[in-house]
């Protein structure tokens, strides 16, 4: 028989977290829904599929002989699943008792939410920013020169980062650490793109799910412990070539090459900007002088990095 939700969960290399993700999955079952576990093993070499096999006996275990991008494990986990709801969760996430009802609840009370994210929090208890605007040039403008750090409380500036995330409401895109999906809707819409090998793959599909009609939702019925970095051990990478790869990418696909371009150079600037911030400051405030001069030097690289992409003007 069918599940009503179908966990979807990528791991590489990331054995100790999947133990707390799946444990947090079974040890307080949902009363409602029922649910299947696919988890999708990214050619790991600290032994997660068999720990996985042997601790969580009914959870199904597709093991990569060489490692995938994000977008594609998970498209794999959802082509093997059979459920009502696809839960694409990452595997330093973990669910609190009651979560997968809420969710399920949530989505069967709103038939036109295509996607839904719940309350995302910190291990310390606090809430993490769990939904976006979408990724704009003005976005990266505000960003780019402080304006969303001098007006974190204006959605339109600082988005949502000040907001109490404590109601229900539409929004423009969600975080891809737990996300529950309408399978009816992601058959209208398609799969994540494959292209998004790390980052940004989020963004595209809410963007996509929204332009096919379906709302994309913040349900903060349901909480979920999320520790963050896990996801980033799907493949040893160079985490800034792949977040602004991404990035670049997303611009180029939903708003055309010029706009790409546009958001390199946004970014660049925002770089230089911030070096000569950092760079003054270390020059006045001594005691500070060596974390200043080192974010200094991240954003030089950012800079130097877009220099070197040949393939963005």
């Amino acid at each position: 028989m069918p599940a009503d939700i179908s966990i979807t969960i990528a791991n590489h290399n990331g054995r100790d977290m999947l133990d707390r993700c799946l444990n947090s999955i079974y040890a307080a079952p949902p009363a409602r829904a029922s649910f299947e576990v696919i988890v999708v093993d990214n050619a790991s070499r600290d032994g997660s599929a068999a720990m996985t096999r042997e601790k969580y006996p009914s959870a199904i275990v597709i093991e990569n002989a060489a490692p995938l991008g994000f977008a594609a494990n998970q498209n794999k986990a959802m082509s093997a699943a059979s459920g009502e709801f696809f839960l694409l969760l990452n595997n330093d996430a973990e669910l609190s008792p009651g979560a997968l009802d809420a969710m399920a609840d949530f989505m069967r009370s709103n038939p036109r939410a295509g996607l839904a994210g719940p309350r995302l929090l910190n291990p310390d208890g606090s809430v993490q920013e769990s939904c976006f605007r979408a990724p704009t040039l003005s976005v990266l403008l505000w960003d780019a020169f402080f304006i969303s750090s001098m007006f974190p409380a204006s959605e339109t500036f600082g988005g949502f980062k000040r907001w109490a995330h404590d109601a229900a409401r539409r929004v423009p895109s969600l975080s891809g650490a737990c996300l529950i999906a309408r399978r009816s809707a992601a058959s209208d819409v398609g799969p994540l793109d494959e292209r998004f090998f790390m980052y940004f793959e989020d963004h595209d599909w809410c963007l996509r799910f929204r332009r096919a009609g379906w709302e994309v939702w913040f349900a903060p019925f349901a909480d979920v412990l999320h520790i963050g970095g896990g996801s980033e051990g799907l493949l040893g990478h160079d985490k800034m070539d792949r977040f602004y790869s991404s990035l670049l990418f997303f611009y180029r696909k939903h708003y055309g090459t010029p706009a790409a371009a546009a958001a390199a150079l946004l970014n660049m600037a925002g770089a230089a900007f911030r070096v000569a911030a950092f760079t003054a400051a270390a020059l006045i405030s001594p005691s500070r002088r060596a974390s200043l001069s080192a974010r200094a030097s991240l954003y030089k690289r950012l800079f130097s990095w877009h220099l070197r992409r040949k393939n963005v003007f």
